[in-house]
């Protein structure tokens, strides 16, 4: 085809990224009402949206080890036990952070389950209670396909840090105002820092009161600025190339904040009262 022809036809349209979402739920529990509903839901979605439906948990974890997974739907009839579900649930994010919708029988349990090993990501999480409403879920699925929202949640941190600028190796002094675990608030004032540039973040692991066997007393992360506030100190950077052995430092030092904030809780209502 000639250029001519190519500029009368127009671009050619994008081939749409197929995306997959992977639901799983007990083989005995494939003709209940939970089912039916959540699958009549998956097929408004069909256009878009891949869904693989498994029944046992060792080939949930092979699939997100093999496929590029949008969306998980865990039923509790699984395991017939939340935290259970929620254990399993940590071992599906190790392999891709991919929101996690649960469908239970008790969100209390749920959540007492949830916030003792998962509150770093319930910003981006939800939970359906049974009987499953499928105008619920559908609001709950669209919001969680269009990842709107944060992927991990945010706890304040409030220490210094050490920033390098790689372009020319410039270091200076900022303040870690926030962390999670794919991400970070900073505040640097002595470096000019422009969207897109990519710094090194030295973490005094002191300050959180951990020594880690491989880092000791020092973290250090590679991040990308996504963000600058109007203020021109404000950044908003999210945490590149993480290796476990960083993932799992960080997630330490949210536990401590997490410890850190509950406490301070705590004390404010023990004062107020």
């Amino acid at each position: 085809m000639d250029i001519a022809n190519q500029i009368l036809q127009g671009p050619a349209k994008k081939k749409k990224k197929r995306r997959y979402a992977l639901f799983l739920v007990a083989k005995e529990a494939l003709t209940s009402r939970d089912t039916k509903t959540l699958d009549r839901v998956f097929e408004l979605f069909s256009k878009d949206v891949v869904v693989i439906r498994l029944h046992e948990p060792e080939e949930g974890l092979k699939v997100m080890m093999l496929k590029s997974i949008d969306f998980i739907v865990i039923d509790h009839s699984l395991f017939q036990d939340d935290q259970t579900s929620v254990e399993f649930a940590q071992e599906l994010k190790k392999r891709r952070k991919a929101p996690v919708l649960f469908v239970t029988r008790d969100e209390r349990k749920l959540i007492a389950a949830y916030q003792e090993q998962l509150p770093f990501y319930e910003e981006l999480d939800d939970y359906l209670t049974s009987p499953v409403d499928p105008g619920d879920f559908s609001k709950r699925f669209r919001r969680m396909l269009s990842g709107t929202g944060r992927a991990a949640k945010r706890f304040e941190a409030q220490v210094d840090v050490k920033v390098i600028r790689l372009v020319d190796d410039k270091e200076v002094v900022g303040r870690l105002i926030d962390l999670s675990l794919v991400g970070m608030g900073l505040r640097v004032s002595d470096m000019p820092v422009v969207r897109g540039d990519q710094l090194r973040i030295v973490v005094q692991l002191r300050d959180f009161d951990y020594f880690h066997p491989q880092f000791g007393d020092l973290l250090k992360l590679a991040v990308r600025v996504r963000r600058v506030s109007l203020d021109g100190v404000t950044l908003g950077c999210s945490i590149e190339h993480l290796t476990p052995q960083q993932f799992e430092c960080i997630a330490v030092l949210l536990e401590r904040l997490n410890r850190r904030l509950r406490a301070k809780l705590l004390q404010g209502r023990s004062q107020a009262g």
